[in-house]
């Protein structure tokens, strides 16, 4: 009688790792492209110049250049294939830990505390995240192939570790890791380890990401305790697993060092309380430091989400331990409790304000950004080419201008505003409008030059724009609107702009006077009346001056 096989439950877990992640970052799907991913948009487009040849070819390169030609302007679907490298990535965890002849629930464990992990929440909510996702990817190919024992699996890792410094050279040190803890004969230790750090720094060498970062440059890097205090800040930020936002600054924190020593001391006490389990934990922590190692010589850029590879030693050293604890109930209350954490964090963090109406996380704050840009520009009836001028706010902040708050003085305007840093100078319209010719921002203190064949568009808030028209027609539509709903600042601003053209306009003069009344400015009140009163000495036909004189020594009376 032949025997029948009966079906295992890694179908259920496939589902599993599939539906939790997408019940807790769903909210990712809704994001707009931020800033690095207007970048490389750019250039996937032909737009802008890309300037570093081979550098995260797979990540930021083949994968925009492919997905621009496939879904254009719609950022749905590249989340969408972010999210399914990282079910992927939650599956070829469990695969991996099989291999390592991992109790079945142990990899069940695992996997799932990489699926619904917090640290996923910035790679599932940032295109850009494509660059941790894939590296992470081709690194768990390398290390399941690491563990075969024939040339073409042999070949296979290898190549994985390649593709896997292609998409972010941080995983330098995989295979020298993979070689100290994994459990395969010598020669294949020494063989993989050697060429795989050889070929990781002839690639580092030809994408020129090799070597230190002189001081200024972004990704400033030093060899001093800059590296401590960053791995403590790293392991601080996983104790107070409480914090949504923890890399709120992006930089390591001195403070925190004392936070940073739970996680050793717990591992400390895990090997010298279970003896049996001495080896499994030195090796977790020995490849959880290596593969951070290249990110903590980094001066100002501490990221969170640069844990979501190291991590994984953790989460299998994590499942062990769950899967020998007796009570089943227990292990499974400690799976659903984290479960949670992670979805309250995340709807915590989507929603984080600085400042009202400002989101605190940038990446969430200048896609919001970009996105009401684009909106909102799509909706005026004005322009679909040529060029447009968009009038800065005259705060420091960006104010609802619509509600009529004023504006702040000039030494508090920022070198640029919110909405030219998410749209990248303007550039990035270009992606939604491939028509226009070129975006200027107008800075308060001056007007651009050309500006009279220019679409006007008034940004308020957080990147709204608001279509006022064309040119002299479109500055008159604005001072008409301020004057209704203030702020009279940039109703002033925008006559005195008009004026630098039409310098004796009585009608502008009027208008100029209107607003010194309503700000109660008398020395700038009696000077409009004297340039009206000498119009009018000259011989003003049209009536204007001398209307708006009367007018004027009537209300000030």
């Amino acid at each position: 009688m032949e025997k029948t096989r009966s079906r295992g439950p890694d179908g259920i877990l496939l589902l599993i790792l599939l539906t939790l992640p997408l019940a807790l970052y769903w909210s990712g799907f809704r994001v707009f492209f931020s800033l690095d991913d207007l970048q490389f948009l750019l250039r996937a487009a032909g737009f802008d110049q890309d300037t570093a040849a081979w550098g995260r070819f797979i990540s930021t390169k083949l994968f925009f250049f492919a997905s621009w030609r496939l879904f254009g302007a719609q950022p749905w679907p590249y989340h969408l294939v972010v999210f399914l490298f990282h079910v992927a990535n939650a599956s070829m965890l469990y695969f991996l830990a099989r291999r390592l002849q991992l109790e079945r629930n142990a990899a069940y464990a695992a996997s799932i505390l990489f699926a619904t992990t917090y640290v996923a929440f910035l790679p599932l909510h940032w295109i850009s995240g494509i660059q941790e996702v894939t590296m992470t990817f081709f690194a768990l190919i390398a290390a399941y192939f690491f563990l075969g024992k024939n040339t073409i699996s042999l070949a296979i890792s290898l190549a994985a570790g390649c593709c896997s410094l292609l998409c972010k050279e941080t995983s330098l040190l995989l295979f020298p890791a993979l070689s100290l803890v994994l459990p395969v004969s010598r020669k294949r230790k020494w063989l993989l380890g050697s060429a795989g750090l050889l070929l990781g720094l002839t690639i580092l060498a030809l994408t020129g990401n090799i070597g230190a970062r002189p001081a200024g440059d972004p990704y400033e890097s030093s060899f001093g305790a800059n590296i401590l205090w960053n791995f403590l800040t790293y392991s601080a930020w996983l104790a107070r697993f409480w914090v949504c936002s923890p890399d709120k600054v992006a930089h390591y924190d001195r403070h925190l060092a004392a936070w940073g020593l739970i996680l050793p001391i717990l591992l400390a006490l895990a090997a010298w309380r279970l003896p049996r389990a001495k080896g499994l934990v030195g090796k977790t922590a020995l490849v959880f430091i290596l593969i951070l190692l290249p990110v903590l010589p980094l001066v100002r850029h501490s990221y969170f989400y640069y844990l979501y590879l190291p991590l994984i030693p953790l989460w299998l050293l994590a499942g062990v331990i769950l899967a020998r604890i007796s009570k089943r109930y227990i292990s499974v209350s400690i799976l659903v409790l984290f479960i949670i954490l992670s979805g309250l964090n995340a709807r915590r963090h989507e929603s984080a304000e600085i400042a009202r109406g400002v989101l605190e996380d940038p990446i969430l704050r200048y896609a919001a950004t970009a996105r009401n840009a684009v909106v909102t520009m799509r909706e005026s009836a004005g322009f679909m080419r040529g060029d447009v001028l968009i009038i800065l706010p005259l705060s420091a902040m960006d104010i609802d201008l619509t509600e009529g708050h004023s504006g702040a003085t000039r030494n508090q305007r920022p070198g640029s505003s919110l909405v030219e840093r998410a749209l990248l100078g303007g550039k990035a319209l270009r992606l939604f409008f491939p028509r226009l010719e070129n975006v200027y921002f107008e800075d308060p203190s001056r007007s651009t030059t050309g500006w009279q064949h220019m679409n006007l568009y008034l940004t308020y808030g957080l990147g709204m724009m608001k279509f006022f028209g064309q040119g002299e027609g479109g500055r008159f539509a604005l001072i008409e609107d301020c004057l209704t709903k203030g702020p009279f600042n940039l109703a002033k601003r925008e006559v005195l702009i008009l004026l630098e053209v039409y310098p004796d306009d009585p009608s502008l003069l009027s208008v100029l006077g209107e607003i010194a009344l309503r700000q109660k400015d008398a020395k700038a009140l009696e000077e409009i009346v004297q340039k009206l009163e000498l119009i009018e000495s000259k011989g003003d036909k049209s009536g204007i001056a001398r209307s708006a004189l009367n007018r004027l020594r009537q209300a000030r009376e």
